[in-house]
């Protein structure tokens, strides 16, 4: 694995995650991550033994859900993509 692989989460991360690689996938503690998984919070884990792992897809789409669009910027990358 190269430096670049290990700093992109599409490759450093598999599609379950332990709690402490969630918390880093998401930027935030590992307590803060504890109140936004199942069944209080929106992101789903499931326990296999005693590990509580976390849904790569469903941080995914949590991410998604919160992010902010700016009007316009998408647009704009395909005006971008089609002229180069």
């Amino acid at each position: 694995m190269t430096l670049a692989d290990s700093q992109n989460p599409q490759t450093r991360f598999g599609p379950l995650l332990t709690c402490d690689d969630a918390a880093t996938y998401l930027c935030v503690s590992a307590r803060t991550l504890w109140g936004l998984l199942t069944p209080r919070g929106p992101i789903e884990s499931t326990k296999i033994g005693r590990r509580v792992l976390v849904i790569r897809a469903s941080l995914d789409a949590f991410i998604a859900e919160r992010t902010i669009r700016v009007p316009g910027t998408a647009v704009q990358a395909k005006t971008n993509a089609l002229s180069a």
